[in-house]
């Protein structure tokens, strides 16, 4: 087939015996890809991808679709998409996230969306390492998104505050530094477990009743099933004291158990 923003190859095998469709392009940007694939797709199935991907270009792009029948090659359960993504745009419905300049292998087999590379949340949170699984259920879609992060502690805390109510006690505070960690979400986009490590890198804190921010130098903060860990926290106050904090807060139930031990310092 032939377009002038559009090149590749196409094989169509028609027999008794099925229906075979197979289509290649070298480079597709998506206001290219989009069109073509609402033509070839059920309504909802193009629907359903077009609701994820929102940008970019894709390079060596593999789409195949077999069966006995033309509906059943279209369905999605039958679909084969590969390719490589640069500067993909991404949304999640119900979620207030967004993926910029995604970068990366992606497919579509059996229903399943993977994607795996590189990205920006929000515009600010730089993503490497991803893993995304999209698992394309009848009623509502199951999401695993497993990263590697790195941030403004403010940033994080912004995106916290969108993403759950029970992170609403973190307004108070203001933080400033950097902050590296890793995250899991699993579940339906209106329940999602969030499984989440933070390892601050000279983050300050404003606390009441300190005049000068609280300064974390070190350790790791693990956030699961709505209790939060700490390991090896380095705080430094403003009279020069330091302190090693570990211990456990239950969200829940507002529970904390802490182990505080003061730090020599050279």
């Amino acid at each position: 087939f032939h377009n002038p923003r559009l090149k590749g190859e196409l094989k169509v095998l028609a027999t008794p015996n099925g229906v075979d469709f197979i289509a290649k392009a070298g480079s597709l940007d998506f206001q290219s890809l989009s069109p073509v694939l609402a033509k070839l797709l059920p309504k909802e199935v193009f629907q359903t991808i077009s609701d994820y991907l929102k940008g970019g270009v894709f390079t060596e792009l593999v789409f195949q679709a077999r069966g006995k029948t033309w509906n059943e090659a279209f369905n999605l359960n039958s679909i084969k998409l590969s390719g490589e993504v640069k500067d993909g745009k991404v949304e999640i419905p119900g979620l207030p996230l967004s993926f910029a300049r995604v970068e990366g292998k992606v497919s579509l087999e059996k229903a399943k969306l993977r994607f795996e590379g590189s990205g920006i949340v929000n515009e600010n949170i730089q993503l490497k390492h991803s893993q995304v699984l999209v698992e394309f259920a009848p009623k509502e879609p199951r999401l695993e998104v497993k990263s590697q992060f790195s941030s403004l502690a403010e940033n994080l805390k912004d995106l916290a505050l969108r993403l759950s109510r029970d992170a609403s006690s973190l307004e108070k505070y203001q933080v400033s530094g950097r902050v590296e960690g890793s995250i899991l979400l699993s579940g339906y986009p209106n329940s999602l477990d969030v499984a989440l490590s933070l390892f601050p890198k000279d983050v300050a804190v404003s606390i009441a009743p300190f005049k000068k921010p609280v300064r974390v130098s070190s350790g790791s903060v693990d956030y699961k099933n709505e209790r939060l860990s700490f390991s090896g926290i380095n705080l430094f106050f403003e009279d020069g004291k330091a302190l090693d904090l570990k211990g456990l807060f239950e969200i829940k139930n507002k529970l904390l158990s802490l182990s505080i031990s003061q730090v020599s310092l050279p």
